[in-house]
């Protein structure tokens, strides 16, 4: 065992028991109220449901953290317990697992092993996915996966014909249609790019599944490495963020070139407006202010550009509750998935806000002492 992990554990243990024995009071937990929603799935929800659901959840802090059933006193201990270089160890672990899957027949490791699995020397990403979608062809993430490889590295399998495919395994999200908007801009196919942006208008929701993405990737590792589940968790955004977010450089590329074509200006700008109120993630809306900037920015419209710049100031302010509770997603498994989630409903800024109300609700209740107590010891920093 390491210092660094020695000293970890023997502080908080120190804090515990300082905390027993001056018989810190524990306040009674009032009943959370379910969300009123659940987990609502994001293929049969639109944007307007989505908008009228998170105002209700968040007004009546309502929680998806499940806070039944046993809970493990010293899980906060655990993901507090690992040092750098166990978890350079455990990313190899890791890594085993996925290769040792492909050996599997079951659809669930065949797709963990096309998404997550490092590819062999002689294959790459692309390959993985392509193989898998040939006998499962109707996988959403699958299929994003496949229009987003097609982007960061052009090869002769995307094709025109390819990419219609990964599209209809998903066709009615909103982000679908963005992933093909930047392949067709990559591409230099206006007439494309044009029509990507018309039909991602049509869209009734849009989901990058990133939350989604990450949780899969903890699940995947569930039972099969002795790993903790929110630091898998946390892995898998990363590998959310790697390999599945597009790369986005080709359409502000195709907006920034003959700008003051005044046709292709409004294309850009109803984009820019589509990504800023209905993507989930951060960068997506971040994007989408920048689009509209650079709009405005040719027109010299000197006041739109102003209110599109303070309102992306204001989605970049992170509250200081946040900050508090931001670590507990990496400590507490419960937050964690309620908040991976959270985000493909109500997008980034949305789950913050919901996951605040959670961690004040459950440490509250306070059935988990050592997490409530890294909790409020946060606050105090």
């Amino acid at each position: 065992m390491s210092k660094k992990k020695i000293t970890v554990i023997l502080f908080v243990c120190l804090l515990a028991l300082y905390g027993y024995f001056n018989n810190i009071q524990i306040s009674e937990f009032s009943n959370i109220q379910q969300a009123t929603t659940a987990i609502i799935p994001t293929d049969v929800m639109s944007d307007n449901n989505l908008s009228n659901v998170t105002e209700k959840t968040v007004n009546q802090q309502t929680s998806n953290a499940d806070v039944t059933g046993d809970i493990d006193t010293f899980s906060c201990l655990s993901a507090l317990a690992y040092d750098i270089e166990e978890m350079e160890a455990l990313d190899e672990k890791i890594n085993e697992q996925f290769q040792k899957i492909d050996e599997s027949f079951s659809i669930e490791d065949a797709f963990n092993y096309a998404v997550f699995a490092t590819p062999p020397k002689d294959k790459d990403r692309l390959d993985l996915l392509l193989a898998y979608q040939q006998s499962s062809p109707s996988n959403p993430i699958v299929g994003n996966g496949i229009i987003t490889s097609c982007i960061k590295s052009p090869d002769d399998r995307c094709t025109n014909e390819t990419i219609a495919d990964a599209i209809n395994t998903d066709r009615n999200n909103g982000a679908t249609w963005l992933s093909a908007i930047l392949f067709y801009a990559a591409n230099k196919d206006d007439d494309k790019v044009i029509s990507a942006i018309t039909e991602l208008e049509k869209t009734s929701f849009f989901n990058e599944r990133f939350g989604e993405i990450a949780l899969s990737y903890a699940q995947a590792l569930e039972g099969k490495a002795d790993t903790n589940f929110s630091l898998n968790a946390m892995s898998g955004i990363g590998k959310s963020a790697s390999y599945y977010l597009p790369a986005y450089s080709p359409m502000t590329k195709w907006c920034k070139t003959d700008i003051n074509n005044i046709g292709k200006a409004s294309y850009c700008l109803s984009l820019g407006e589509q990504l800023e109120t209905r993507s989930k993630t951060l960068i997506s809306t971040m994007i989408g202010f920048a689009l509209q900037e650079t709009v405005y920015e040719a027109q010299q419209n000197n006041d739109a550009r102003a209110l599109v710049n303070k309102r992306s100031e204001e989605a970049l302010k992170g509250s200081e509750a946040f900050q508090r509770v931001n670590l507990m997603i990496m400590l507490d498994e419960r937050l964690t998935r309620s908040w991976l989630k959270n985000i493909d409903i109500y997008g980034e800024i949305g789950a913050q806000e919901i996951l605040i109300q959670e961690a004040e609700a459950l440490y509250e209740q306070n059935d988990n002492y050592l997490c409530s107590m890294v909790y409020n010891l946060l606050d105090s920093f």
